[in-house]
This record gives C-alpha cells, sequence and structure tokens, in this order.
C-alpha cells in the first residue's frame, strides 16, 4: 500500500481494501480483550543501566532517581522520564520492574512494572503464589508473602510467569493502593473489603466509591462498567460484551486474597447498542 497526493485519484484494490479490514478487526479485537482482562496489560517504563554489566533480560530491579530530575528540566521529565536500575535488597518496598531484554551498560532499555512477564525465580514450592527479590538480580518464592505475585511457575531455578504491581500483596506486604481487597472479621461475620480509587473510562478519569460485600470463597472481585456507570462486584467475570466491560480486582482462594490490580484501571466501554 502506498500514500496518495492531495487530489489524486483513489483506485482501491481488492487486496489492500482487505488488509484496512484486517487491521480494523486487529485493532477492535485489542480492545475487546483489553477491556475483558486488565492484567493482561503491561505498563513499561523506560530505564539507564548505569551499573556497568549488561543487565539480562528477565532480572528484577529496582527503580532509582530518574535521569532528569523535575527540578533540573520539568518539561523534559514529563515528555521522557528515565529511571536509574538500582540493585534491589531482598526487604525493599520501592516500585520494581522486569527487563523483557538486556539492556548494555551506560544504554537506555524498557522495564515492565506492572502486568504479567517471565522473571527468572527460584521457586521452593510450586504451589507458592508470592516472591521477592533474592538481591542477586532475580526473585525466590514465598508462601505467604512477597512484592511480586505468581501466576505460574514449574521449576526449581528458571523461569516464571509472575504479576507485577507496586505495593507488592501477602501477609508481609499487604497492598493498600486503589481498590485494594481485604477480609475482616471471623467465621460467619467475615466480609469482603473493597477500597474506592480513580479508574479510566474511555480515557476519561472516573472517581469509584469503596463497597463492603459477604464474604465468599472461591470467587473473583470484579469493577464492572456498563453505561458509563461503576460497580464493584464478586463472581466469575463474564465474557466480553457490547452490554459492558469489567476487569478483575482480586480472587479470594481458601480464605485469601490475591490482589490483581494493583494500579489505576482503564476500562474502555465500546457499543451499548443492541446488535448480536
Amino acid at each position: 500500500m502506498h500514500r496518495l497526493a492531495t487530489g489524486q485519484p483513489l483506485r482501491l484494490y481488492a487486496a489492500d481494501w482487505n488488509a484496512m479490514c484486517d487491521l480494523v478487526e486487529q485493532i477492535r479485537k485489542s480492545e475487546e480483550d483489553h477491556a475483558y482482562n486488565r492484567s493482561s496489560i503491561r505498563t513499561y517504563v523506560q530505564v539507564y543501566n548505569g551499573t556497568g554489566a549488561i543487565a539480562e533480560e528477565g532480572t528484577v530491579w529496582e527503580l532509582g532517581e530518574p535521569q532528569i530530575t523535575p527540578s533540573d528540566n520539568i518539561d523534559d521529565f514529563k515528555a521522557h522520564p528515565v529511571f536509574s536500575l538500582v540493585k534491589p535488597e531482598a526487604d525493599t518496598t520501592n516500585t520494581l520492574c522486569v527487563l523483557t531484554a538486556p539492556v548494555n551498560p551506560s544504554e537506555q532499555g524498557v522495564g515492565v512494572v506492572s502486568g504479567a512477564v517471565a522473571v527468572k525465580c527460584t521457586v521452593s514450592d510450586s504451589s507458592d503464589r508470592w516472591a521477592k527479590p533474592d538481591g542477586n538480580g532475580g526473585m525466590e518464592t514465598d508462601a505467604e508473602s512477597g512484592q511480586v505475585q505468581l501466576c505460574y511457575a514449574d521449576s526449581a531455578t528458571g523461569w516464571c510467569y509472575a504479576i507485577l504491581g507496586a505495593g507488592g500483596g501477602g501477609e508481609g506486604h499487604p497492598y493498600d493502593g486503589y481498590f485494594a481487597v481485604s477480609i475482616s472479621g471471623e467465621g460467619d461475620n467475615r466480609i469482603i473489603e473493597v477500597t474506592g480509587g480513580m479508574a479510566y473510562i474511555n480515557g476519561s478519569l472516573r472517581n469509584v466509591q469503596g463497597k463492603t460485600m459477604p464474604f465468599m470463597d472461591g470467587t473473583t472481585v470484579i469493577l464492572e462498567c456498563e453505561d458509563n456507570s461503576f460497580d464493584i462486584r464478586t463472581g466469575a467475570p463474564a465474557s466480553w460484551s457490547k452490554e459492558y466491560s469489567c476487569t478483575v480486582l482480586a480472587e479470594i482462594v481458601e480464605g485469601k486474597v490475591r490482589q490483581i490490580c494493583h494500579c489505576m484501571p482503564q476500562l474502555w466501554y465500546v457499543g451499548g447498542c443492541d446488535e448480536e
């Protein structure tokens, strides 16, 4: 396909038209997937490797000071913030990132700070669902706490699939950001508490009130958008439709919370019509 000059006649071939249709379908499908599950979206940040050695793919780092601070040059900081890579201690509470490609010394790269990503990890037990920095550029699992949640781990040492998020989770690192999910009370008097927060709907920032619900084990806590209004509920997430969009905030398994959403959700409300 090639661009046309102003006033030039347009001759549209079937192959070109089909290519445009395929592109529209890809964009539409991407929007549907993002609206259904926020945890499938990664949040990236630019990083600078000033350690003097190669920062390898899959390694975990702290975000240090930006290369250009707001006091140095506010316009450059807003337009293109770049954070220094810092080797994390095991008990760090600072924001972590994982590299999806190697970064050479004195060069810039990209790190994932939120979302699902493969990370190097030493696994104590394949049932562990938390991990923390091991002080050597990787992670090590823990059954009860850690800054990072694990989706899947199947080897003694190697690669795991993890969900990153500032604030962490588990008993040792409770998450207290937007839409933090917790369980209070005892026995039959337990309740699920979800704090309020800010969320984007079609790019517009909206405030969502928190909610308290009866405790239910083996369920999912969902932030749902329908007709430009939000609701927090429990239950299995429905498949994407033109009626509403939703994102998973947390899962409750065996009386414990597995926080999924660690940042401001973005939902793309599509439709509102009666089409099938």
